[in-house]
């Protein structure tokens, strides 16, 4: 909840505005400043810019009472349903240890010794403050009820219906003897204050007040005395006893009195305002001594305010919003004359000394010359100027359009010769109102170096200087410095730059003050010079920088943007005039304020709006990465001008940034996962600067599946899968191997069976008949018996051929290809050795270890024995040559005749070929036919497909 101050009428209270009640009991300033409030709505905590208020879901009523602070930073307090709460964590926390059921009146509270001491029917409650266990004391044998207490010393001393008890954390619950009686005991409180040894004890209803003190094991009476009006509170404040009743509250050491206010308690805070609480008028507050004021000596007209102000002799000019210029005689201190501009020309935006004790009067549109003696306005130009400076007789002007020199009175340059002398290589041109430098140009500030006879310009793409090599671009850490205005001393020429805060020139250095040196903002709106002070006029408020020791000037204070927009500065006789939208203040320059203490504070840490955190160091998972900071700083005469830079580190990342006025949530939204430090400092407009960072250490993890634990798993998981699949695999093609292998091995076996079974009993058999029939034809008469007979024995001796070779196919020794190749070259000598072709064959040297089964064997034999069946019956050949030989994993067979080549004639011959060509599909070769001076057939098999 934002907070407004209004001024009480006819006081010097200002009232707060922004609470929920005006009915308030008690006030508390804790260590860091904070003002806590207890009122009949519940309690509340104000910084100067905020209310921030507490409640407790199991308040049985809201009033809250009584505030004091641990040394562990919580406020502890009690509502009137005899409920005790503290703070921790931003909330309200009830102390459920403490029976409110049993208790007959509400407790009073006090802290002392690490321990909460709390009023009770039964005696005292205690409570210790580290561990938060609590007990209940109280004497044997004795109703020992106490109703109000007070501490000090580490002793607590208690007082319930006319008795009287001390306690001790070592020493527990005594009952203490007293030298005099009280009437309606019941009515009587003990007041928590202690003044100068003396206890106050009252009546509220009757006005009785008594005097009182603790002697040894007794209370003695001091003084009594009686008021007559009701009591509320009495309180200690600046050494001094304060009684409030209901109609005035005045102290006990003298004539201070304040009537009418109804008054509860008063309490005065670090800078030194002093905080007032009413039954009826809530909040209020006498603020310290500020270290300005308004001095409005020259008063503009109604609805008007000066905005620019230079001083030539004891004469000062002032130039208005609305284009009136007010002379004034600072030693008289009385004003002079008026006169106006025209009203086409705007406001009075500038005003310079000129020559001859002059004054230049720079308007919205248009450039006057004042003549002091004659008081009479010259316009000499109607340019926009920016800025202007001087050089002996030079005049040198920053307008919107061009870059003007011009003598502006007789002396060293004319008109002429200021190029050939200052800037030879640049070209000056003429118009109606003098000389230009540099035309077509857009510059916002110039200013010219008589030692370097350097001019520097500020342009709209970066300053730049003009001298008599011609004009060049200034960079500063290679980037363009975006100047708003400049002022040149013997120290340097300083810059106010709109990105950078302010950078420094001076011979071949250069260096840059920003936020994180403590300007209150990067964006200098404007510099003005005065001897060694620089003034700042920034986005966020005015600032003081000595150009000798390079410091900002923080002992001083200032007003800020709340008491006006600043327009302008001017200093006269240790003091500084200020010039603002609501009047000019008047800061002494040589009173220095007194030092105050600035606190700031992280209150709680919110992750993506829903988690609330308050410790210092955490870690959050990937996807908790929108952080917010709620910070605070207690600052209560100018709460606007409280500012905090503030950077989150990570890596190489240092930027400071600073927060607007009243900004004290700072956000970081979809923070990528790292390691973070967020920092902050709070600012004060005077200059006080907190003397404790802010820090809070957090670290945002790697998403699950991005960390090394994970990709350990992940790779050990991948791995294993691939190895299972690769096992399955193998195993898999392992036992396929081993059925394959098993069905080779049975079909090898049967083979073998089936092929020694052919030799054992059908060879035989085909041998005996053999031999039979060669007897028979012996015996046989006839030739045509004898005839047939051959044509059986061929028959049989083709068919013990043709069994052979089924023998051979079928028989497993033979599954090589060397085996293969032995075979041809044997059948083929037999196949033509009673044919009348001569054979000759070419066998490889070396031939590889290659398994082939029989049925593959089989095709590429029967394959050659066709070939060499055409060659008989076909090619009349006398020669045939068998190559063999292997190549590129190729087994390679030729069959070379010197016959009359191939002829296709008839479908015999075509089948023939047709056999062979599909015996080679089939095992995956190929056959191909070459006639020349022959046949040529040429056989080729992979080795790998067989």
């Amino acid at each position: 909840m934002l907070a407004a101050k209004v001024f009480a009428q006819a006081s010097a209270f200002s009232s707060i505005k922004g609470f929920p009640t005006n009915e308030v009991y008690d006030l508390l300033v804790d260590k860091k400043g904070f003002l806590w409030v207890g009122h009949d709505l519940g309690l509340s905590r104000y910084d100067g810019i905020s209310i921030t208020n507490f409640s407790n879901p199991s308040q049985m009523s809201l009033s809250i009472t009584d505030l004091a602070e641990d040394k562990y930073g919580r406020v502890w307090c009690h509502n009137f349903s005899n409920q005790i709460f503290y703070t921790k964590n931003e909330r309200l926390q009830l102390l459920n240890a403490y029976n409110n059921k049993s208790e007959l009146r509400f407790p009073r509270l006090a802290l002392t010794d690490d321990e909460l001491i709390a009023t009770t029917n039964k005696g005292l409650f205690i409570c210790d403050l580290k561990t938060l266990s609590s007990k209940y004391l109280s004497l044997k044998g004795k109703n020992s009820a106490t109703t109000s207490l007070i501490s000090f010393n580490r002793l607590v001393i208690a007082y319930g219906n006319g008795q009287w008890y001390c306690y001790s954390r070592n020493n527990g619950l005594k009952p203490l003897k007293a030298d005099f009686k009280l009437i309606n005991t019941q009515d009587f409180y003990l007041h928590p204050v202690l003044y100068k040894d003396t206890m106050l004890i009252t009546s509220s209803s009757s006005g009785e007040i008594k005097k009182i003190m603790l002697s040894g094991d007794s209370i003695k009476l001091v003084k009594p005395e009686k008021k007559g009006d009701f009591i509320n509170t009495v309180v200690l404040h600046q050494q001094k006893l304060w009684i409030n009743t209901k109609s005035d509250s005045y102290s006990t050491t003298g004539n201070l009195r304040i009537s009418g206010l109804n008054l509860t308690d008063m309490v005065t805070d670090d800078e030194g305002n002093t905080w007032y609480s009413s039954l009826k008028n809530g909040i209020m507050v006498k603020y310290g001594k500020a270290g300005f004021a308004l001095n409005n000596f020259m008063i503009p007209n109604k609805g008007d305010f000066i905005r620019s102000m230079a001083m030539q002799e004891n004469i000062i000019a002032a130039g208005t919003q609305n284009g009136q210029l007010i002379m004034y005689n600072a030693i008289k201190k009385q004003e002079l004359y008026r006169l106006e501009i025209p009203e086409k020309s705007g406001s009075i935006e500038r005003i310079s000394r000129y020559f001859n004790g002059n004054f230049l009067l720079s308007a919205s549109v248009d450039n006057f010359v004042l003549d002091v003696k004659t008081k009479k306005l010259t316009l000499i130009d109607h340019t926009i100027s920016k800025d202007t400076d001087y050089h002996k007789n030079l005049f040198f002007n920053a307008t919107s359009k061009s870059i003007i020199i011009k003598p502006a009175i007789d002396g060293d340059y004319t008109a002429t010769n200021a190029r050939s002398l200052l800037f030879p290589s640049m070209a000056i041109g003429n118009d109606e109102w003098g000389s230009f430098l540099y035309k077509d140009v857009r510059c916002r500030a110039l200013k010219y170096d008589s030692l370097s006879k350097n001019l520097y310009v500020a342009l709209i793409n970066g300053l730049h200087v003009i001298n008599k090599s011609g004009i060049k671009a200034i960079y500063y850490k290679n980037r363009a410095i975006n100047t708003s205005s400049m002022a040149y001393s013997k120290d340097g020429l300083f810059i106010g730059d709109f990105n950078r805060g302010l950078i420094i020139f001076k011979g071949d250095s250069i260096q840059n003050f920003s936020v994180a040196d403590g300007l209150l903002s990067n964006t200098q709106l404007k510099v003005k010079l005065f001897d060694n002070h620089l003034w700042l006029i920034g986005k966020k408020g005015i600032q003081l920088f000595n150009t000798r020791n390079r410091r900002i000037v923080n002992d001083l204070q200032f007003p800020t943007l709340e008491q006006g927009i600043v327009y302008d500065v001017h200093e006269f006789k240790n003091n500084a005039y200020i010039c603002t939208s609501e009047g000019i203040y008047e800061v002494p320059l040589k009173t220095k304020k007194e030092p105050k203490t600035l606190n700031n504070s992280l209150l709680y840490t919110l992750v993506n709006n829903i988690d609330t955190v308050f410790s210092a160091y955490k870690e959050f998972p990937y996807y908790k990465n929108n952080i917010l900071f709620e910070i605070a700083a207690p600052w209560f005469s100018n709460p606007q001008g409280i500012h905090f830079k503030y950077r989150l580190l990570n890596g190489s990342n240092q930027e400071w940034l600073v927060t607007n006025p009243a900004e004290r949530k700072i956000n970081y939204p979809s923070l990528a996962p790292g390691r973070y430090t967020f920092e902050a400092r709070a600012t004060a407009a005077s200059g006080e600067v907190a003397s404790k960072p802010i820090k809070f250490d957090f670290i945002i993890n790697k998403p699950w599946w991005t960390q090394p634990w994970f990709i350990l798993l992940s790779s050990l998981f991948v791995l294993g899968i691939i190895f299972t699949v690769v096992w399955a695999y193998f195993r898999n093609r392992l036992k396929q191997e081993r059925i394959l292998y098993e069905k080779k091995l049975a079909v090898e076996i049967e083979r073998q069976r089936i092929g020694n079974e052919i030799h054992d009993d059908i060879s035989a058999g085909l041998s005996a008949l053999r031999l039979h029939t060669s007897l028979t034809e012996i015996k046989a008469s006839s030739e045509p018996v004898q005839q047939d007979i051959i044509k059986i024995n061929s028959g049989i001796k083709e068919l013990s051929s043709q069994l052979r070779e089924v023998i051979w196919a079928l028989n497993t020794d033979h599954d090589s290809i060397e085996n293969l190749i032995y075979y041809i070259h044997q059948q083929s000598i037999s196949f033509f050795q009673t044919s009348g072709i001569t054979i000759k064959v070419d066998l490889p040297v070396f031939i590889p270890e290659h398994t082939i089964g029989g049925e593959k064997r089989r095709h590429i034999y029967l394959a050659i024995k066709e070939s060499f069946q055409n060659i008989i019956k076909h090619s009349s050949a006398t020669l045939v040559n068998l190559t063999i030989h292997t190549e590129k994993n190729q087994l390679i067979i030729v069959v070379k005749d010197n016959g009359i080549g191939f002829v296709k004639k008839s479908s015999v011959e075509s089948s023939g070929i047709k056999s062979m060509t599909s015996r080679m599909e089939k095992i995956g070769g190929k056959m191909e036919i070459v006639c020349d001076h022959g046949t040529h057939i040429n056989f080729y098999i992979p080795i790998r497909a067989i």
